[in-house]
């Protein structure tokens, strides 16, 4: 029996294997899903929240801690992480703008409730908006096949182990020695 690995066999043939060879598609479905959560924690632990509940194959919610710091990590976390688009990090701002107003404003004032109302508005908008945006990145509808080969390269770039095939059999992948799926 001849060993053929991953790494040398055709894209056709490695979108071949992730298309019909359900352990492997699991497998790299579970490092998908697992690599994005850490990407998911390093952008919560920027933002943080009042409140939240971020994953795959659940209802997810978002709620900002409604202060001008945290519309501050919101920008950070797009910086560091692309979490929001222009015009989104565009409605931040202008809330912390509406904020600062608002801070300086005397209570007594008679705009104060009105803009008080608008920074409320404002912030429901912006939590939706983080909660969408964290939806797109834990959607597993986006789960395909092209994503899944790409998930198989970074896996045969990035990790140690090896895999390989018998022969041109395409349905059972071998780790090292030992079969491990399949």
């Amino acid at each position: 029996m001849n060993k053929r690995y991953l790494e040398s066999l055709t894209n056709e043939e490695l979108r071949t294997i992730v298309t019909y060879n359900n352990d492997l598609r699991n497998m790299l479905e579970e490092k998908y899903i697992e690599d994005t959560m850490f990407y998911v924690g390093d952008i919560l632990e920027v933002v943080g929240g009042r409140d939240y509940s971020i994953g795959f194959y659940q209802y997810n919610y978002w709620y900002s801690a409604r202060t001008i710091e945290a519309m501050e990590a919101i920008i950070e976390a797009t910086e560091s992480y692309g979490l929001c688009s222009e015009e989104e990090i565009e409605k931040v701002e202008y809330c912390i703008e509406l904020m600062n107003r608002l801070d300086n404003m005397d209570y007594d004032n008679k705009q104060y409730d009105n803009l008080e109302t608008k920074v409320e508005n404002l912030l429901d908008e912006i939590d939706d908006m983080i909660t969408i945006n964290f939806n797109g990145l834990t959607d597993d509808s986006y789960i395909d096949n092209d994503l899944l080969l790409e998930e198989l390269y970074c896996t045969l770039d990035c990790e140690d182990e090896t895999y390989y095939i018998l022969d041109d059999d395409l349905n059972v992948v071998y780790k090292d020695d030992i079969k491990e799926f399949c």
